[in-house]
């Protein structure tokens, strides 16, 4: 028996932390990297500010913090166990009297630490980070839809205000050959044209100053006497920008409400519509049994990551990764059936969370009472009793055949 942190198990977690935090940051990279890609492709095309790309992606970081934290965890553990069993270090360690269980509670411990920690960040941080995505993105949105300018292209700035640049540069704000006109019911109509023009921001907010330079501007006078001309070495002309309407509030979908908020709703069901506490119970029975994932996953890890230096196979790692692909797929699935009350949390998540942490630990359970033992080994044996069926069988109806 090993002191709870001793040298050994210290050993263990910092060959866990190692690929752990590796594959978390390659995860988090990819993600980010792949996000990045389209929002620049949306904000550049459509001339808009890159600053929002920065911070729609960063309010979209917790996300991928989130979705990262258990393959990566399970990935550090496999890998970790591995190496190790590569390398005979397991067998100097399970030779010294230490078995597979004496090495599982610091990692249990590890486990814990990031189930609360995915509870902090999906049911506190991420749901409020999703809703500033959201907000941004639909301002980002409104920006653009307000601000575009295309050479050669009348553009409509309101009912009685239309704008046209010949030339423009590629910030999209400034330009040649401008036209301007103004036609306001029961006032004078005034049309400009200029050399050069900037938009440019204003004093007050939902306003922006057209900038022109070398240009003449026309009066249309109501008693239809002759035009007035003006010609002009500079004049600012402001531009009242049509109002932004106003984004949804917080919550109204349970994927960006926190937990406090599932809960108070929960506790009101007459107040709300069965469709919305579907979603809201969905939501929160799914951030509980992900984190109590956590838990199952180093029994799963552990045994499929217990290999052979005569079989230096990844059959474990695959086989290992894609069980989880397909439990967290399966998850996936039962939460969408929840939402949409086809289903209870009851009947289609949690028999899948209890399949799963009784399935892991059968693994484990299985190579820690046998030495030597390995998961595919069972598989294999599987495998081989059914192709040597089905050759015996072959060779019979030959024979009758024959």
């Amino acid at each position: 028996m090993t002191p709870f942190f001793g040298q050994i198990n210290r050993f263990v977690l910092t060959s866990i932390l190692v690929p752990f935090l590796g594959t978390m940051a390659v995860a988090i990279f990819l993600l980010a990297t792949d996000q990045l890609l389209r929002l620049f492709n949306f904000v550049v095309n459509e001339n808009g500010p890159i600053s929002l790309v920065f911070m729609m992606l960063g309010n979209l970081l917790p996300e991928y913090v989130a979705l990262s934290l258990p393959i990566s965890f399970f990935i550090g553990i496999l890998l970790a166990f591995r190496r190790l069993s590569l390398n005979s270090e397991l067998d100097v360690i399970l030779g010294n009297g230490v078995s597979l269980r004496n090495l599982l509670p610091p990692i249990l411990a590890l486990g814990f630490v990031l189930a609360a920690a995915d509870v902090y960040i999906e049911g506190t941080i991420k749901p409020r980070s999703l809703y500033r995505y959201q907000q941004l993105g639909f301002m980002a949105q409104q920006h653009v839809f307000r601000s575009t300018l295309r050479a050669g292209e009348f553009m409509r700035l309101s009912d009685n205000k239309v704008l046209r640049f010949a030339v423009l540069d590629k910030s999209g704000r400034k330009g040649k050959q401008v036209f301007f006109r103004s036609c306001v019911e029961k006032r004078p109509c005034n049309v400009v044209t200029a050399k050069e023009g900037a938009f440019i921001p204003a004093k007050t907010q939902g306003t922006l100053t057209l900038h022109l330079k070398n240009g003449r501007q026309l009066t249309h006078l109501l008693d239809d006497s002759k035009p007035m001309f003006l010609d002009f070495d500079r004049l600012d002309i402001d531009v009242v920008m049509p109002a932004l309407p106003e984004f949804r509030m917080r919550a109204d979908i349970g994927e960006e409400a926190t937990n406090r908020e599932i809960l108070q709703t929960l506790r009101n069901k007459k107040t709300i519509s069965a469709e919305r506490y579907d979603n809201y119970r969905a939501n929160l029975h799914g951030r509980i049994i992900n984190a109590l994932g956590f838990i199952a996953l180093p029994f799963l890890a552990i045994a499929f990551g217990l290999t052979s230096k005569r079989r230096n196979a990844y059959g474990g790692v695959v086989l290992g990764i894609g069980s989880l692909i397909l439990y967290i797929e399966v998850i996936q699935s039962a939460t969408v059936w929840a939402k949409s009350g086809e289903f209870s949390p009851w009947l289609s998540m949690w028999p899948t969370l209890a399949l799963f942490t009784v399935s892991s630990m059968g693994l484990f359970f299985y190579v820690s009472e046998r030495p030597g033992a390995q998961v595919l080994t069972p598989v294999r044996r599987v495998l081989y009793d059914g192709i040597n069926a089905l050759q015996h069988s072959l060779e019979r109806w030959q024979k009758r055949c024959g």
